[in-house]
């Protein structure tokens, strides 16, 4: 019996471990990718937004960090609860290493003119370009995100 039941225990961890060979790591999925950057980005979490960039995206992620004024400071404090978001759909783009993620914000602080504190945002969408490189996904953003009209 206790022969039986090692071998069980033997064949179900080995069947664990070889199934998990084959999940997709979080950068190889563009909805994950998309995902993890929107938390981030609509949270104010500029650095770990950072690292669902490409490289060439940080200089619009250190733009919307210099923009944050002590108005914004105490307005995120007051709140009581973060952003949320929800990927709708990642679209293919025109190639097999582009795409675009629409994404659904709700609570967004949105920063507004110099010396005024931002305002709380209900739901809205936004589109984030992704590239594929190197086997992995990344935000490609060629300016900052912003909110998709409906006639868009």
């Amino acid at each position: 019996m206790r022969k039986t039941l090692l071998g069980l225990l033997a064949v179900g961890m080995a069947a664990g471990v070889l199934s998990g060979c084959h999940d997709r790591t979080p950068d190889e999925d563009p909805t994950l990718v998309a995902d993890s950057f929107a938390e981030a980005y609509f949270n104010y979490d500029f650095s770990k937004a950072l690292g669902y960039c490409t490289p060439e995206s940080g200089r619009w992620i250190r733009f919307a960090a210099s923009n944050i004024y002590a108005a914004d400071v105490e307005a995120l404090r007051g709140m009581a609860s973060g952003a949320t978001v929800e990927i709708d759909g990642v679209d293919d783009g025109d190639t097999d290493s582009t795409a675009v993620a629409t994404v659904n914000v709700d609570g967004y602080l949105q920063r507004d003119t110099i010396g005024r504190p931002g305002r709380v945002m209900g739901a809205q969408t936004y589109r984030l370009p992704l590239v594929r490189r190197d086997g992995k996904w990344q935000v490609n953003l060629t300016a900052l995100p912003r909110e998709v009209r409906p006639e868009e």
